[in-house]
C-alpha cells in the first residue's frame, strides 16, 4: 500500500514494528491494506557475514566470513493504527 513517497505525513511521525523477511513482510502488508491501516514498508536489506553463527573455530570450508545480503524490510505504522495492526499482525 505505502511507501515513503505516497504517504499521509512523513517517517519520523510513525512506529517502527521490526524488522519482517520480505515474503511474510508482503502477506502482512496485504492485509494491512484491506484494513486501510496506514503504514511504511522500507527496504532495510543489508549486507552481513553469512557464516555469523558461534565462531568456536574456523573449519575449512569458511577459513573467513563469508559477506551475504540479508534481505528484509522495516514496518512502520501511523500510531493512530497502532493497536488495529497488532491486532492483524497476531493474526496473521
Amino acid at each position: 500500500m505505502s511507501d515513503d513517497a505516497d504517504t499521509q505525513g512523513h517517517a519520523e511521525d510513525y512506529v517502527s514494528f521490526g524488522y519482517l523477511e520480505p515474503l511474510l513482510g508482503r502477506r502482512i502488508m496485504e492485509c494491512l491494506s484491506r484494513q486501510r491501516i496506514r503504514f511504511i514498508a522500507r527496504d532495510a536489506s543489508r549486507f552481513d557475514v553469512a557464516t555469523a553463527e558461534t565462531v568456536d573455530s574456523v573449519s575449512y570450508r569458511y577459513p573467513y566470513p563469508r559477506v551475504a545480503r540479508n534481505n528484509r524490510i522495516e514496518l512502520l505504522i501511523h500510531p493512530e493504527d497502532q493497536n488495529l495492526a497488532r491486532k492483524i499482525i497476531d493474526e496473521t
